[in-house]
């Protein structure tokens, strides 16, 4: 049926032998099919498509290794920096309005926005402060350095009282005794 011409004995039924030619059918995405002439064309198999697909998730994995490789390149930067900085444990009130405006807003949208609605509970935001405790920040960069992806990581809301706080800034959290489903850990 395709008018390629094909060697066969004199005996052989014509309706089982097969061209072995190349198909010169063009796929869906316009790739030449890739089969022998004559067999059904598999548009979910374009072995340039394929090819492709593969170049581009090599260089995802690429750009995702280096991009961790550079956080745990300005962790340790960041570790050495707090080592040498003579500064300690420093509360910093935020402002709506002058040189601390934008990350107060951005703190203040973000409480305003993760409060869940279920809880009939509406915030009001009244006072900022930054924690700056060098101690516990040396310690989680030292933690970024033993993640598989420290690039990884969320901002999350702890609700608690006035002298949890205090506490928490100073000494930061602590792992719970009775350890949890997914094992001893904070956020």
């Amino acid at each position: 049926p395709c008018k390629h011409a094909v060697k066969k004995k004199c005996c052989d039924d014509p309706s089982t032998i097969r061209c072995r030619q190349k198909c010169t059918k063009k796929l869906n995405c316009g790739h030449p099919c890739s089969s022998e002439c004559g067999l059904p064309c598999d548009h979910k198999a374009c072995e340039t498509c394929r090819k492709k697909e593969e170049a581009k998730a090599e260089a995802r994995r690429k750009l995702e290794e280096k991009k961790i490789l550079e956080a745990k390149e300005e962790a340790q930067k960041e570790i050495d920096r707090i080592k040498s900085a003579a500064s300690g444990f420093e509360r910093k009130e935020l402002h709506a309005t002058g040189d601390t405006a934008s990350e107060y807003l951005d703190v203040q949208d973000q409480v305003l926005k993760f409060v869940q609605p279920g809880h009939n509970w509406f915030p009001q935001v009244t006072k900022i402060e930054k924690i700056i405790n060098p101690k516990l920040e040396k310690e989680w960069l030292k933690a970024k350095l033993t993640m598989k992806d420290p690039t990884r990581n969320a901002l999350k809301f702890h609700g608690t009282n006035v002298e949890a706080t205090e506490s928490i800034a100073k000494t930061g959290f602590r792992l719970p005794t009775n350890p949890g489903m997914y094992g001893a850990g904070v956020y």
